[in-house]
C-alpha cells in the first residue's frame, strides 16, 4: 500500500523524502526547529507570526530576535472561510481541478463551510477559474 508521504509527493511531483507528515502545525514547527536549531544559534522570526516559534526557539537555547514586517508586504491573512450551498459537492469539484481546501462544515457553526488558503496569484487565479467553471 502507498504511503500517504508517498501519495503527497507525487501530486505536488516532489521527492517522497521531501515531504513530512505531522499532526498539525505544532508538531511540525517544533520537529523543524528541534532538527535545525542548536543552543546558542540565533532564530530570527517575523512579526507577526506563530508564537511558538519563538516558544521552541528559546526552550532550545537559541537567541530569539524578532523582525517587525512592513504591513504593505503582506497579507494579515492566509485564509478565509466561505459559506455555500453544498460544501461537500464544491469540495469535491475543487479537488478534482488539483485545488487543495479544508472542508470544516463538521466543526459547530461552520455548517458548509470550506476554509481557502490565500495562495500565489497564479494559484488563486486557477480557484477563481474552477469555481467559475463549477458555475456554468
Amino acid at each position: 500500500m502507498e504511503s500517504l508521504a508517498a501519495k503527497i509527493a507525487q501530486f505536488v511531483q516532489l521527492p517522497a523524502e521531501n515531504v513530512v507528515i505531522g499532526n498539525g502545525s505544532n508538531s511540525l514547527i517544533q520537529a523543524l526547529l528541534m532538527v535545525t536549531l542548536a543552543p546558542q544559534d540565533r532564530l530570527i522570526i517575523p512579526e507577526p507570526t506563530f508564537t511558538l516559534y519563538g516558544l521552541t526557539g528559546k526552550m532550545l537555547g537559541a537567541e530569539v530576535v524578532t523582525c517587525r514586517l512592513n504591513p504593505d508586504d503582506f497579507s494579515f491573512a492566509n485564509f478565509f472561510l466561505v459559506r455555500v450551498q453544498n460544501s461537500a459537492a464544491l469540495f469535491q469539484h475543487l479537488l478534482q481541478d488539483g485545488i487543495l481546501v479544508r472542508d470544516v462544515s463538521g466543526y459547530p457553526g461552520l455548517e458548509n463551510c470550506l476554509r481557502i488558503s490565500v495562495g500565489t496569484l497564479e494559484e488563486n487565479q486557477r480557484l477563481l477559474d474552477s469555481l467559475r467553471k463549477q458555475d456554468q
